[in-house]
């Protein structure tokens, strides 16, 4: 029991770190200085918001977010609550992905692959959502299960 407490504790631990890190990256970019010519002309999401939104991208906020969530999701003892938090890191991560290996900012980019591997994978974890309950309830649930409230 006492291992299991250890663990969500680290696991909450190493997901605010993982948010507090993306979030930190986040908050670098948006402030970076931007400049036209050799004039400032303000902070990059001020000036340029789609090049500060393909940083975010690029520069993988969008990874420590779902690397957080997954994280923090695991480390509560709710087994929806950690199957839900695996399909928001895997369109965190699928959505990093299609903008990360199109070469330009666009709304929707050119090259459909990894939003179509990420429906797949999302279809297929929604498909399998018993059997990853099962296992999940034996992941984060203790071994005697809830104690019932009286």
């Amino acid at each position: 029991m006492l291992g299991r407490s250890i663990y969500r504790l680290l696991l909450r631990i190493t997901g605010i770190l993982l948010l507090l890190w993306a979030l930190y990256v986040a908050f670098q970019i948006a402030t970076q200085q931007s400049y036209a010519g050799d004039s400032y002309v303000g902070p990059l999401i001020q000036s340029r918001f789609q090049d500060a939104i393909w940083l975010f991208f690029i520069e993988g906020a969008f990874f420590l977010a779902a690397a957080a969530v997954l994280s923090l999701g695991f480390s509560f003892r709710h087994p929806h609550v950690a199957y839900w938090s695996i399909q928001v890191a895997l369109w965190f991560a699928g959505i990093s992905l299609w903008y990360k290996f199109n070469q330009s900012f666009d709304p929707l980019p050119q090259d459909p692959l990894w939003l179509i591997v990420t429906v797949i994978c999302s279809v297929l974890l929604l498909a399998l959502y018993k059997p990853l309950l099962y296992l999940i309830r034996k992941l984060v649930l203790p071994t005697g299960g809830l104690p019932s409230p009286t």
